[in-house]
């Protein structure tokens, strides 16, 4: 994490994870943060291009129900059997 994110945002992101991490107990630490990683990576990908090609913003009433969706499945999936909670 840069320094500036670190100063400014770790103790969210430590208060963040501590909470998922105790609503999730399948996950261990390593397989949360891919999950967030990814998760913020696709919340950014739909930020910027819609999946119609269109360029106007995506309308939440639009976007949000299938991003909730799409990434509370992501976080209550099964972890690989390989990835193990670590």
């Amino acid at each position: 994490m840069p320094m500036v994110m670190a100063r400014h945002f770790q103790e969210v992101v430590s208060r963040f994870e501590t909470a998922m991490l105790r609503s999730l107990p399948h996950l261990g630490q390593k397989e949360l943060r891919w999950r967030v990683e990814l998760m913020f990576g696709g919340l950014s990908r739909v930020m910027w291009h819609r999946p119609d090609g269109l360029a106007a913003p995506l309308d939440e009433v639009d976007v949000l129900p299938r991003l909730v969706s799409f990434f509370g499945a992501a976080f209550r999936s099964p972890v690989l059997p390989k990835e193990e909670k670590s």
